[in-house]
Order: C-alpha cells, then sequence, then structure tokens
C-alpha cells in the first residue's frame, strides 16, 4: 500500500477528528495531515520537495474553507505541474448541485457528501482506503 502522507483539508476539528479515527479503524497507516483552511493548504503544497519526498498521495478537502475556498485550491492545484495529477476527494457537508458541478469542472477526483453516522464514515473511508490506496496507480 502506498505509505505517502494523506492531505486532510478541514476547518471543523470534530470532522477531522473522527476523520482520523475512522482512517486507524480502516486500518490506514499512512499519516494524515490536517489543514485547516486553504490558505494553508497551498503554502504546505507549494512548500513540497521538488523531488516529491513528503508529497500526499490523496487529498481529501471541504468545498467550504476559511481564506480560500476548496474549490479556490483544487484549481490552484490543477494548475500547478508538479501536483496536476494528485487525486483529489472534495469530502463536504454541502450537497449542493452548484458545489458538485463547479467542483468536478475543477477537477476534483471525486465528491463525497460526509456521512453523519460513524459507521458510514468508517465503510467510506475503506472504500478510498481500498480504491486509492491499494488499487489506484500513481506517478508517486
Amino acid at each position: 500500500m502506498n505509505q505517502h502522507p494523506i492531505l486532510l483539508i478541514e476547518d471543523s476539528s470534530d470532522d477531522a477528528f473522527f476523520l482520523q479515527r475512522a482512517f486507524t479503524t480502516a486500518g490506514v497507516s499512512n499519516d494524515v495531515v490536517v489543514l485547516s483552511d486553504g490558505e494553508a493548504a497551498v503554502e504546505y503544497l507549494a512548500g513540497l520537495d521538488a523531488s516529491g519526498a513528503g508529497s500526499p498521495c490523496l487529498v481529501l478537502m471541504d468545498v467550504k474553507l476559511p481564506y480560500r475556498s476548496g474549490i479556490e485550491v483544487l484549481q490552484w492545484i490543477r494548475a500547478s505541474r508538479r501536483l496536476a495529477t494528485l487525486p483529489v476527494i472534495m469530502m463536504t457537508s454541502s450537497n449542493e448541485p452548484s458545489d458538485v458541478q463547479r467542483a468536478l469542472e475543477s477537477g476534483a477526483n471525486a465528491y463525497v457528501v460526509k456521512p453523519s453516522a460513524y459507521t458510514e464514515l468508517t465503510q467510506l473511508v475503506t472504500a478510498i482506503r481500498d480504491f486509492w490506496l491499494r488499487y489506484h496507480r500513481s506517478g508517486l
């Protein structure tokens, strides 16, 4: 399984806590780097080593973030030659069709509405683990 870190960009500390817990429950051993706003995410990603060392294998990002929205961060990622193929899953509470459309048009690999029940969250994280961390191949 891919051992690069997972980047979680989430402004709700409760949601971040439960997502990290779900990753542990699902047996994901990757480190999870948590950032709470869009500007911090851009700074983190811009500061990565050009060799790719320490680059995340997957980004989970909320749509509604402080300072820069998730859509703005996604557009920044897709405009970066080095990060353009980084898998990004928008994981958010918003089920607004306009948010879904904007995210997918901006290059999100997937758009998922966060489940409210912990068992469903763990099932979702297990599916993410199986596809994105076990089967998906990237340039990392």
